[in-house]
């Protein structure tokens, strides 16, 4: 894992980044406030055409269509099973191979990661007995798939549940103008409240930078 503060140039590199960063923002909040108190009307219309809207909704409509592939799985199911059971049964295996050959702790130091290391013995033997449970769950389903699948979709039907992301984020598409008609009602107003913090922002940084 890279760590910056043993990397000058790397720190450096982001200590400069910031500053500019900041002088930007600054900058731009200063030309911001006095564009609201000279040109108010200049500075609205260019609020007003980067005040578009951009829709998920389209996006996440494939997403919120209901696919059904039972049909599919159905009618190859056996060969479905097979290939579960093949990839469980090889997981399983170099599960038990690499347990056997090699110590967690000499798994969890081959990783060089910069984390304690009985962190990352925890993380390997989680890792493992999460794939243990997940072989071991893929290989009933695949029993079930194989020999008792009326029983599967029965289970199946009672855990599917549709949830529509285009729902979720509807109030997040909605455009809240609240600010903007405070600005276009009180524009000087809020140009010389902006000036100053963004003028002292501006002097700061670039005084940095020198």
């Amino acid at each position: 894992m890279l760590n910056i503060s043993n990397n000058p140039a790397l720190e450096q590199v982001f200590y400069s980044s910031s500053i500019l960063l900041f002088l930007i923002f600054g900058a731009i909040g200063v030309a911001l406030s006095i564009g609201l108190i000279v040109c108010k009307d200049n500075v609205f219309r260019i609020f007003e055409a980067m005040n578009s809207i951009v829709s998920t909704r389209k996006g996440f409509r494939e997403l919120a269509i209901v696919h059904d592939t039972n049909q599919l799985v159905v009618k190859h199911k056996n060969w479905f099973a097979v290939f579960i059971i093949v990839g469980s049964a090889y997981t399983l295996l170099g599960i038990a191979t690499l347990a056997a050959t090699l110590d967690d702790t000499k798994i969890a130091a081959s990783l060089a990661l910069n984390l304690p290391l009985p962190f990352v013995v925890w993380i390997v033997q989680s890792a493992r007995l999460t794939l243990i449970t997940l072989s071991v769950f893929s290989l009933v389903i695949a029993l079930m798939l194989s020999f008792s699948p009326h029983a599967l979709s029965t289970i199946e039907k009672s855990l599917n549940k549709w949830y529509s992301m285009r729902k979720f984020v509807y109030e997040l598409e909605r455009m809240h103008l609240g600010i903007d008609k405070f600005v276009t009602t009180f524009p000087k107003a809020v140009g010389w409240v902006l000036l100053f913090p963004t003028l002292a922002i501006m002097i700061a940084f670039a005084l940095k930078l020198v």
